[in-house]
């Protein structure tokens, strides 16, 4: 008698009609932020009391696949990490009521009545720390393309605010890099790099960031993997407070359905490359250096 009551609420704790809420992650590839953040966000979840029903990876599941599981185990909510998975459950899951954390530049693609974390950080805090870990940085160069134009404007007005005059070039083609950098050198003291993918790509980098330390131009990078190829600074998110932050989020939404929201990551870490900054005559001070999350 006691082993069939025990099965039979262990069976509505599974099936979701007793006392947990069920979820479903979704990352978009086995990339270490996603999965510092997965980890983080499950062990949350766990303490909260919800229920992780399936986690599933874009990189080794096909997506389509990935929707038929979901479909069929119903989750209460769909936890998306990276901007593979928000979009193919914007396309794919429908109806369904999704949480996204990590997505790049959500304004291209998002719905308003979305709700995520992206993981754009917020510029003027970015901008902030820049002078007060640079206080000689004060003429800013950045390249943008049609797609970031706004983004430049946001920054050129926190910028003005701040006391920083700032170099903006749009250009159309990442194979003009080299030739705008070229004309900015001596009239910028940082190039601040935007995430803009018809700029900046994998084909590029590496030589843009190569040719900035010949020109004597300090960059200003998007994340640590930046730092380490040869930017002097870049900022980044606590991957592992975002899966936590995004734990918070989810726990709005099993409270009001309907919530909208739009967050950006609450916690900022920077790396720092000290011999680019020895190459560049860039001073760093010890505190700086010392709570850097990386040096290279």
């Amino acid at each position: 008698m006691y082993k069939i009551l025990i099965y039979i609420v262990l069976l509505g704790f599974i099936s979701g009609d007793g006392f947990s809420q069920r979820i479903e992650i979704v990352i978009s590839s086995d990339a270490a932020p996603f999965i510092k953040i997965a980890d983080s966000y499950e062990a949350a979840a766990k303490k909260k009391g919800f229920l992780i029903t399936g986690r599933h990876n874009l990189k080794e599941e096909e997506s389509q696949k990935v929707v038929e599981n979901i479909s069929l185990n119903n989750p209460d909510i769909i936890l998306t990490v990276g901007t593979k998975a928000a979009k193919m459950a914007n396309e794919k899951l429908q109806g369904m009521n999704v949480v996204h954390t990590a997505i790049l530049n959500p304004e291209e693609f998002m719905s308003a009545k979305s709700r995520f974390i992206s993981l754009n950080l917020k510029e003027d805090e970015k901008f902030k720390r820049i002078l007060d870990y640079f206080s000689n940085f004060k003429r800013c160069g950045i390249l943008y393309s049609a797609k970031t134009e706004k983004l430049v404007i946001d920054i050129k007005a926190i910028c003005e605010k701040l006391g920083i005059a700032v170099s903006a070039v749009e250009i159309n083609d990442s194979k003009e890099i080299s030739s705008v950098v070229d004309n900015l050198k001596g009239s910028i003291d940082f190039l601040y790099m935007v995430a803009d993918t018809d700029i900046y790509n994998s084909k590029v980098i590496q030589e843009f960031l190569k040719n900035s330390i010949k020109d004597g131009i300090p960059v200003v990078g998007l994340s640590e993997n930046y730092t380490k190829g040869g930017a002097l600074i870049s900022f980044d998110c606590d991957y592992e407070d975002l899966g936590l932050q995004a734990a918070e989020l989810t726990e709005m939404v099993f409270k009001e359905k309907n919530l909208i929201r739009k967050d950006s990551p609450r916690k900022i870490v920077y790396s720092l490359n000290k011999h680019v900054a020895e190459i560049l005559d860039v001073i760093i001070s010890p505190d700086v250096l010392n709570n850097a999350k990386e040096v290279y």
